[in-house]
């Protein structure tokens, strides 16, 4: 009993701590992004990124109010068959900022609506042709997706293209014993019910 105690003790710390933790770091970043003479806010303004649509588009892509995802429509009425991958043109080109590249991935009603899955694509910050998503039928039936329906959105993260330096020794300077796949999956903590 002693023991539960002691463990619920040193969790309610931790959790003390981890909060205090991101106070800190949430007042120091909305210290950093403080305009002179104006009042406090965080920097909600992220980078500009230039697009044109192709000849043949048909819809243009959409920013949605508090969104992330740049959602993308298919330009033509998309048929698939069970289990059928395509790569379908998008209908619009990026040029992104220096230090971003952009994420190609699923809007969440591909799969949970359309029985479709759009693979994750890299958009590399110097590739400024046409978008093209890999897409898949992951159901067991044939799938008619319309022309103007989003099931793809671009994501613009921050990139800065590194420099690789191929190392001679036998061993990188700060090799762990880090196992791989599953190694940090598993091994949590169980919740203990508060009375």
């Amino acid at each position: 009993m002693d023991t539960d105690v002691e463990q619920q003790n040193n969790m309610d710390t931790d959790f003390e701590q981890s909060a205090t933790a991101v106070n800190t770091v949430h007042e120091q970043f909305t210290t950093l992004a403080t305009v002179p003479n104006d009042p406090p806010t965080a920097i909600t303004t992220g980078p500009e990124v230039l697009y044109r649509l192709t000849k043949t588009a048909q819809f243009y892509p959409v920013l949605r109010d508090n969104s992330n995802g740049f959602d993308l429509p298919l330009q033509n009425d998309l048929h698939l068959e069970p289990f059928t991958i395509l790569k379908v043109n998008l209908g619009v080109c990026i040029q992104f900022p220096p230090n971003f590249c952009g994420l190609l991935i699923n809007k969440s009603s591909a799969i949970t609506l359309f029985k479709t899955k759009v693979y994750l694509g890299l958009i590399d910050h110097g590739y400024t042709k046409e978008l093209q998503a890999v897409i898949q039928n992951i159901s067991q039936h044939p799938q008619f997706l319309p022309a103007g329906l989003a099931i793809a959105q671009l994501l613009v993260i921050p990139a800065p293209i590194p420099k690789f330096t191929m190392c001679l020794a036998d061993k990188l300077p700060k090799e762990t014993e880090r196992g791989g796949f599953g190694s940090t999956g598993q091994h949590f903590e169980r919740v203990l019910p508060s009375f």
